[in-house]
């Protein structure tokens, strides 16, 4: 029995290690020198990686010599549970390089393409198959993949970039890419990074996911992110041949959305007026127009709700889909459309032989809506008259107005902080009771003056503004000074503090007591700084005392890169601290419990700075939703030439300070009604929200709504009320009419 019980034993553990393998880490070294993933010695532990779905092995290529690349060949068997490749070493060459010739490729969780820096995998031929597909992560990484051949198959969302600022790229130059999204530039998705682009030329993008993502796939097209042949889709190649991105949903694949891409002579209609994908006032949407294909001596108009009849539809139709031939390149509609439905039509351009070249079938969308201003139509050319200000009429030279509408060098519109489209309006305010008590912009209107039209009964428009300022010093009583503010940190290439400061001209000491600091977060951080500017990026160095992280040296050398610290434990407020910037930029750090005996804190810095240099108290609550405080006290600045003034004011974080908001429309006989928003701290609502106003609420004070000549909006009490200093900046988008 006990012979029998220890061969069952046995069996178990053996199976049991063969079902479990532990994960490692593994780091690409080529010890071989044949640059194969399938030699072991060109691991660090000697041995090949392992892994699937279930777990396994992470897989690092980051090279500190110059190896020529990463070979993954036709007798490979790859596989890894996650991979980053992303030259972070110092001295190398400027990019890692996997390159796969064939075989297969297994990473179970992730492939990550660039994490710091740069990394790029080519697929010429093979099968990769991964869970997520990234390229690039953090600043200023970049990922670059060619798919020149094989199939790459990404079970979740490809993302083009996660993250980076240096313009990953995606490459279908061949070969298949099955994944079950594309997520590209998008603000809204926490994951997603910026400046990413993907460009097919003979490869194929095949979405699984089940879900219709030719909206989404047109719009990265409409905005250049996906190209075809290296030019944006409808554009001419150098050689004259017409460069077009296609998409359709459960057509080529079943269930399915699919991304191809075209270059042919331009024999086909393009260029179509409503723009495909767009969304157009019912006022607007009355014509087609094309620009007609290379040899075209007419043109086929199909025309209606169905998209498959649309696709379908010959010149023997009699549905009413076709609706003739044409000889010029539009075509006026004889019916009044529809608000809110989706209209489909294709033009094939007729050739002198008779030939029929088949168009694609575009798509526009009447709107729900009519449109006051969506803010998109506005450019940077003041010349021409386009400028958002030149349309918005701010309180430029009027002393009873302080707004500032739009900014003041290009781009005068904001395009980050949007709503929907590609921009929006910032409005800046400035209120107080000796000057400007309302600060507003005002539009007049060419369209739509009748506010009644199609039955509309509802005025909405979005906005959003800047949390409440929290920021303060003061010194009381006589000698010790409290500092209040918020922030993310004092960290990574950005900061956002509160700063009281003084200004010296090069070298320099400061010292302090800090008497306390508010345990708003572990890392919260009160202490001396000495900074370069008052950018959020500049350079600077700082000592610090943390609720319980102990002390803390953190420096920034360069403008805009990242920041370097060390710190002691177990050190806690009151704790003195002490900066030491020497003529030649180097800065030393210091902290003592008594201030007499002093304890360095790393070694010198050399952090470049150029006059005027800013020293001072910093605090930072590393919880942008909570406030900190510090107390501080034996404020000092040792043999160092300095203003006597003090200044404080926020770094790195934009606020507002409340203030009431107005929308006030005037019609064509002069005669204005005032509405204002319910919430009288509105302007420190920091997400998007809709205000809906009742067009009923403006004829009750007397305004003729068929007839409506200009609209403003405002910040603070324009109607002679009891106002409140306020400084800030809103941001409004999408002004609209709708029906009940």
């Amino acid at each position: 029995m006990c012979r029998r019980h220890f061969y069952l034993f046995c069996l178990f553990v053996a199976f049991f290690l063969s079902s479990h393998v532990l994960a490692d880490e593994f780091t690409w070294d080529n010890s071989s020198g044949d640059s194969l993933w399938r030699t072991p010695a060109n691991w660090d532990l000697d041995r090949l990686p392992d892994g699937d779905e279930t777990g396994g092995d992470a897989v690092y290529v980051d090279w500190l010599s110059d190896p020529t690349e990463v070979i993954i060949d036709a007798d490979t068997d790859a596989r890894c549970n996650s991979i980053t490749l992303s030259n972070d070493s110092v001295s190398g060459q400027d990019y890692v390089h996997i390159h796969m010739t064939g075989g297969s490729f297994l990473a179970g969780n992730l492939i990550r393409i660039g994490r710091e820096e740069t990394g790029v995998l080519t697929v010429d031929d093979g099968e990769v198959t991964c869970s997520a597909l990234q390229l690039g992560r953090k600043d200023p990484s970049k990922g670059i993949l060619y798919i020149n051949g094989g199939t790459v198959t990404c079970t979740t969302n490809t993302r083009v970039p996660r993250g980076g600022s240096q313009g990953s790229e995606l490459h279908l130059n061949g070969g298949v890419l099955y994944t079950g999204g594309i997520v590209m530039n998008d603000p809204d998705d926490d994951l997603s990074g910026t400046n990413g682009w993907t460009d097919i030329t003979q490869g194929v993008m095949i979405l699984t996911d089940p879900e219709d993502q030719t909206e989404k796939i047109k719009y990265y097209v409409q905005n250049g992110w996906i190209t075809a042949f290296g030019v944006k889709s409808g554009e001419l190649l150098e050689d004259g041949r017409l460069a077009l991105v296609h998409t359709d949903y459960d057509v080529t694949n079943p269930g399915m959305t699919t991304v191809w891409a075209s270059a042919s002579d331009p024999v086909q209609a393009r260029e179509p007026q409503p723009e495909d994908g767009a969304v157009v006032q019912l006022v607007d949407a009355k014509a087609l127009t094309w620009t007609p294909g290379g040899f075209a001596t007419s043109h086929d108009v199909y025309f209606g709700t169905d998209p498959i009849a649309v696709t379908n539809a010959d010149a023997t139709d009699t549905t009413g889909v076709y609706r003739g031939r044409q000889a010029a390149n539009g075509y006026m509609l004889p019916e009044i459309l529809e608000w809110g439905v989706t209209y489909f039509w294709r033009i094939d351009a007729i050739e002198a032989n008779g030939t029929i070249n088949t168009g694609s079938v575009w798509t526009f969308t009447v709107a729900d809506y009519l449109l006051v201003d969506d803010f998109e139509s506005y450019t940077d050319d003041d010349a021409a008259g386009e400028a958002i200000w030149q349309t918005w009429i701010d309180g430029f030279g009027m002393d009873e107005n302080g707004s500032q509408a739009g900014y003041l060098v290009p781009p005068y519109a904001e395009q980050e902080i949007i709503h929907s489209g590609a921009q929006s309006m910032p409005l800046a305010y400035n209120n107080n009771t000796d000057g400007p008590t309302y600060s507003e912009a005002v539009k007049t209107l060419s369209y739509p003056r009748d506010w009644t039209e199609q039955g509309v009964e509802k005025l909405s428009l979005w906005f959003r503004g800047y949390p409440r300022y929290v920021g303060g010093f003061s010194e009381e009583p006589a000698g010790t000074y409290t500092l209040t503010g918020a922030g993310t940190d004092i960290w990574d290439d950005s900061d956002q503090f509160h700063f009281a400061y003084k200004e010296i001209s090069g070298a320099g000491t400061i010292q302090a007591k800090v008497l306390s600091v508010g345990h708003t977060d572990d890392w919260s951080k009160a202490g001396v700084m000495v900074r370069d500017s008052l950018d959020a990026d500049s350079a600077h160095a700082m000592v610090a005392v943390t609720p319980a992280n102990g002390v803390w040296f953190g420096f920034r050398t360069t403008a805009g890169q990242a920041s370097n610290s060390i710190k002691v434990e177990a050190v806690t407020a009151p704790q003195w601290v002490k900066l030491e910037r020497s003529s030649g930029g180097l800065v030393r750090a210091y902290y003592s419990a008594d201030g007499t005996t002093w304890t360095a804190l790393g070694t010198p810095q050399a952090v470049p700075m150029t006059a005027p240099i800013y020293v001072g108290l910093a605090l930072s609550s590393h919880n942008p939703n909570a406030a900190c405080e510090a107390k501080f006290s034996n404020v000092s600045f040792p043999d160092t030439n300095v203003d006597p003034e003090w200044n404080d004011q926020d770094v790195g974080m934009s606020a507002n300070a409340p203030q009431p908001m107005y929308v006030a429309v005037t019609d064509g006989a002069g005669a204005s009604a005032l509405v204002y928003h319910d919430d009288p701290d509105v302007a420190v609502i920091d997400t998007w929200t809709e205000w809906v106003i009742p067009l009923a609420s403006l004829t009750d004070l007397g305004v003729d709504l068929t007839d409506i000549d200009r609209i403003a909006i405002g910040l603070g009490t324009k109607d002679n009320a009891a106002t409140s200093d306020g400084v800030g900046t809103m941001y409004f988008d999408d002004i609209r009419l709708y029906r009940p």
